[in-house]
């Protein structure tokens, strides 16, 4: 998993955090899972975790979740991870850092964009 964006803004909602599960360089078909999740470990070292969806229908690996209010609460350094179970397997996304500003010194951070990962 690489991440392509590495800063949003405090308080964004509406970010779609965009995942993609490969294994040997193929995505992976995780359509039969039964748990999708988006976990965030915060600056302060609080852990979050919520649901994510497919982008698709699963066969391409690809997950998303979009942020709300409250999400994204704390200026610093953030690190996220993916964790993903079918009925027959576990997988978890490498872990990825990105950083979360308190000002808005860019417009690109004025704008939604996708953390694609």
């Amino acid at each position: 998993m690489t991440c392509q964006v590495n800063t949003i803004q405090v308080g964004v909602v509406g970010f779609a955090f965009n995942m993609q599960v490969i294994s040997n360089f193929a995505p992976m078909d995780i359509h039969t899972a039964t748990t999708t999740k988006i976990y965030f470990l915060k600056p302060d070292g609080t852990k979050t975790n919520h649901d994510m969806s497919f982008l698709n229908d699963g066969k391409d690996g690809k997950l998303i979740y979009f942020t709300s209010a409250g999400d994204i609460d704390q200026p610093g350094t953030w690190k996220t991870q993916a964790n993903i179970i079918t009925p027959t397997s576990t997988w978890w996304t490498s872990i990825e850092t990105f950083t979360v500003r308190s000002e808005e010194h860019t417009s690109e951070l004025q704008s939604p964009m996708y953390l694609v990962c």
